[in-house]
């Protein structure tokens, strides 16, 4: 099982960085760019690649259908939630062509959220059926759309949802719990690492709407799988800095009486390249090493369950967020 575990997602792994690469070729003769931000970009760059991972992902689902474990741990009406994926990742991949009216995309999210929500035990929430299903939709629809709004920055995306799989693996191997968010993780994160190589700074390609939606579609599922389980501070730590970064400017946004959905330019991760769009590398740097040093206290929460670590997770955050916020990070690289 290890053996063909591991040629596997080796498998996933090339077919996706070959399926990158194609897609690269494809995207500069077809012209679809990204060239609508000045401040981001260094030149117009190939985008939209996130309906690689879409296909690469329903493929490699398939291929695990072959796992006796993997079909005994399938959620309800799996089926439903791999539909969704792919209409969403098709909507998603339209607006990269031509942007829609964002009360379309929401629209789409909340019909597509709701009919998926079948796959997870909403019964564990203990509450009102209604009421469950009105806070899962919420929750997942924030989930989807706080992840888009982090992809903004070459590999800054890329880095966290790496960080969040690895954390729902070491969740998976250390608490007695079995998610099958353990699954979406080991057939994502290959996925995610091709896509690092031509994502880091400075970007080959960018992933679009359509990567991003995907990821937090996925992300959400996990989170709420979490929720289900009662691990939520665990649930919140692995997901720690798009909570606070975009919670906090999003709250920020609409008392200014702006839509969720403006792009202001405004989460603080992407003030150190309104600065100085060279940035962009030192911005995956600190990033990076924060999400090492949140699976380090992550895994420290996870064998001692000490509260504490909590209250120190978001302290680091708040700092990463300060350091964005105020520092001129270029004096700390020169």
């Amino acid at each position: 099982m290890n053996f063909f575990l591991t040629l596997l997602l080796t498998g996933i792994f090339l077919i996706t960085l070959i399926s990158l690469k194609f897609f690269i070729f494809v995207a500069k003769k077809k012209n679809l760019l990204d060239n609508q931000n000045p401040h981001y970009n260094f030149q117009p760059t190939p985008t939209g690649s996130g309906i690689v991972f879409i296909v690469v992902f329903l493929f490699s689902t398939y291929l695990f259908t072959n796992s006796e474990v993997f079909m005994n741990s399938l959620p309800n009406n799996y089926y439903i939630a791999l539909v969704s994926i792919l209409i969403l990742g098709i909507i998603s991949f339209i607006d990269d062509l031509k942007p829609l009216d964002p009360k379309i995309r929401l629209i789409a999210q909340i019909f597509f959220i709701y009919c998926s929500l079948t796959t997870l035990e909403l019964t564990k929430l203990e509450l009102p059926l209604k009421l469950s299903f009105f806070l899962a939709i919420s929750l997942w629809i924030y989930l989807i759309n706080i992840t888009n709004f982090i992809d903004g920055s070459d590999g800054f995306l890329t880095s966290i949802a790496i960080s969040f799989w690895l954390g729902i693996i070491l969740i998976n191997l250390l608490i007695e719990i079995k998610l099958f968010s353990f699954y979406l993780a080991i057939i994502n994160l290959p996925i995610l690492f091709a896509f690092l190589i031509f994502n880091k700074p400075k970007a080959k390609i960018f992933m679009g709407d359509v990567g991003s939606i995907f990821n937090g579609f996925l992300i959400g599922f996990s989170f709420i799988e979490l929720i289900l389980e009662k691990y939520y501070i665990i649930a919140i730590i692995i997901f720690i800095y798009p909570l606070m970064d975009c919670t906090y400017c999003l709250i920020k946004k609409i008392l200014k009486g702006y839509m969720p959905w403006v792009g202001l330019y405004d989460y603080f991760f992407l003030k150190p390249i309104l600065r100085n769009k060279l940035n962009h590398f030192k911005v995956f740097i600190i990033i990076s090493i924060f999400n090492i040093i949140n699976l380090f206290l992550l895994l420290l929460i996870l064998i001692t369950d000490n509260q504490f670590i909590f209250i120190l997770n978001i302290t680091i955050c708040l700092f990463v967020i300060f350091i964005f916020n105020k520092v001129k990070i270029e004096n700390y690289f020169n």
